[in-house]
């Protein structure tokens, strides 16, 4: 090859690797920038906030986390661990909301893939932050009453209560799997079909 190749073949190997750099320095912080410009309203409204049950349509259909405060509305999966892939994730070992027991719901708190880290702003839940669950058609409201940092060994987060709440838990802090981000919700109002 001659040298005015090689140069070219260079600076584009250079461009490329500068670009994988920013991506890699950038994709931290972008959900930052995200949430600072994000609407944060919910396309749902949560029922026991609302007037009346007309002012709370239209309705999800599937089964769906609601955070208002984070202008969040989820698909809950269900599955195995590469659930958790898709974005927020029904624990096997919780209970469903229908049973009155502890559900759990986890999602990624960073990735390298920014549809997939839901719960990235989930420390910005603050004690007495609404937070809605739509299960089979039928609405569940809890209130937070607990938001902690545990250690990841801590499994007693996910075991069975005789009151109806609600888990959310993440990864903590952000760029690693050290502790767990939980959030504790008690349920305030649970639709009658």
């Amino acid at each position: 090859m001659s040298r005015i190749n090689l140069r070219g073949v260079n600076d584009v190997l250079t461009v490329v690797v500068a670009i994988m750099c920013l991506y890699v320095l950038i994709l931290p912080f972008w959900p930052l920038v995200q949430f600072r410009f994000k609407d944060k309203s919910v396309p749902f409204q949560i029922t026991s906030q609302a007037t009346n049950k007309a002012a709370a349509e239209p309705r999800p259909t599937d089964n769906r986390l609601l955070i208002p405060k984070l202008g969040m509305s989820e698909q809950i999966h269900l599955g195995g661990a590469e659930s958790l892939s898709k974005g927020v994730w029904l624990r096997p070992n919780g209970s469903v909301p229908s049973s009155d027991s502890n559900t759990v719901v986890v999602g990624h708190r960073f990735t390298y893939s920014i549809s997939e880290a839901v719960f990235y702003h989930l420390d910005k839940v603050a004690v007495n932050d609404l937070i809605a669950l739509y299960w089979n058609n039928q609405e569940f409201n809890y209130k937070v009453r607990e938001v902690k940092v545990v250690p990841a060994t801590a499994i007693e987060i996910e075991e069975p209560t005789v009151e109806p709440i609600l888990t959310l838990y993440t990864c903590t802090p952000i760029w690693s799997a050290k502790d767990r981000l939980v959030v504790v919700a008690d349920l305030i109002y649970k639709e009658t079909l």
